[in-house]
């Protein structure tokens, strides 16, 4: 199954990181780029966000 958009951007943006960061964040974890997330992008986007929140930077492009 998926997680709609709206549910996802809800719980990325309740991290409060700044709006770049959301939008790298969204590029590299929504892979096909159709505003759907699978189990796997979801967890995508959570690891970055917690990487961001860390203080570590977010990649250019994943492996």
């Amino acid at each position: 199954g998926y997680l709609s958009s709206e549910k996802v951007r809800q719980v990325v943006a309740s991290s409060r990181l700044p709006d770049d960061q959301l939008r790298r964040i969204w590029q590299l974890a929504d892979r096909k780029n159709d505003g759907r997330f699978d189990r796997g992008g979801f967890n995508i986007a959570m690891y970055l966000v917690d990487c961001a929140l860390r203080g570590d930077p977010i990649p250019e492009y994943l492996p």
